[in-house]
């Protein structure tokens, strides 16, 4: 049955990822219309396929984008990347669980040079970051969606 959960849940990422990949030119609109977009390639991700196990996903995407720095407790702490030591914020922690999802989600979008914290917004499209957020939220730090304002 693991293996089987496991093999549906690897299947799902690929499909995310490939969507997150896929670049289109053309959107439906309501009626069977067609606009047309610019043929020149966005730099926004197009939206994810709807999702099964949100959990499931925001920890596969967790573990594969944000576990290499933030360990995968997310209890950061100092590492060594691509030859840098950084000290990533530890997720569990009071202070990013004072932060809004928002802020969050900014957070991971415009990144923290100064921090070392890389930018998603090319490689994630934020509802994936959403399932993250959610994941971090719920599994990690054990609480619900914190939609408050940014406390820091």
């Amino acid at each position: 049955m693991d293996l089987l959960r496991s093999f549906t849940v690897l299947i799902f990422v690929s499909i995310v990822f490939a969507a997150c990949a896929h670049r289109a030119t053309n959107t439906g609109v309501a009626g069977g219309e067609s606009r047309n977009v610019s043929s020149t390639p966005s730099t926004s991700p197009t939206p994810l396929p709807e999702i099964a196990i949100p959990l499931e996903a925001g920890k596969t995407m967790f573990k594969v984008n944000c576990a290499q720095c933030h360990k995968e407790s997310g209890i950061g702490g100092e590492v060594e990347i691509q030859g840098k030591k950084l000290s990533p914020a530890d997720l569990t922690g009071e202070k990013v669980r004072k932060m809004s999802d928002e802020d969050i989600l900014q957070t991971a979008i415009e990144g923290k040079a100064d921090k070392g914290m890389p930018s998603f917004k090319e490689k994630l499209h934020p509802e994936a970051i959403e399932l993250v957020i959610e994941y971090i939220r719920e599994v990690l730090q054990k609480q619900p969606a914190n939609t408050g304002t940014d406390t820091r």
